[in-house]
């Protein structure tokens, strides 16, 4: 909802298939950005952020995440730029 608010499309990606196969699937779709929500990112108000070609991912509160997705896909911002505003994503996120 908060994307649609932003002005951002988006879709939901619901299968039961491995994170990395939906990935795959959307790179060859040629979606640009990727936002990824798991259990530890909802106990923590976290979400990921994923670019498609250079597959680096980026980790910020929900607000900050779609504020960086907005300005990338209104070409605001680039990708160098969301960079500098959220860290690297390291894979990890404890469920407390």
């Amino acid at each position: 909802l908060k994307l649609r608010k932003a002005g951002v499309f988006s879709r939901v990606d619901d299968s039961n298939t491995s994170i990395g196969k939906r990935y795959a699937r959307n790179d060859e779709l040629g979606t640009p950005f990727g936002i990824t929500v798991d259990f530890a990112s909802v106990q923590k108000r976290t979400i990921t952020l994923r670019e498609r070609d250079t597959t680096d991912q980026r980790i910020g509160s929900v607000d900050q995440v779609i504020e960086v997705v907005s300005g990338l896909v209104q070409g605001d911002i680039e990708w160098t730029q969301a960079c500098a505003w959220l860290p690297a994503y390291d894979g990890v996120q404890a469920i407390n």
